[in-house]
């Protein structure tokens, strides 16, 4: 398990959680459209810790972010939204 802080809240996530998932279970919002179809709108700041890509993503992201639905936590995480 690992702790994820978001905008300066935290939460914990299971080995097999990805960070969207994560955060949902938590009560935490991270705006996504992942079951929509539109690529790119869970996508976070990776301040500091390491993840592991579980699936690929198609939207563009700049250095430094990760989309919260494709990726899970394999330290512990600091991450910031945009929005």
């Amino acid at each position: 398990m690992h702790t994820i802080s978001l905008n300066n809240k935290q939460f914990t996530a299971e080995a097999n959680d990805t960070i969207l998932q994560a955060a949902e279970k938590a009560g935490e919002s991270i705006y996504s459209e992942c079951r929509g179809g539109f690529c790119g709108a869970c996508k976070c700041k990776l301040k500091s810790g390491e993840t592991i890509g579980v699936r690929d993503a198609i939207a563009f992201l700049p250095e430094g972010y990760v989309l919260a639905c494709s990726v899970k936590a394999n330290s512990n995480l600091v991450l910031e939204l945009d929005y």
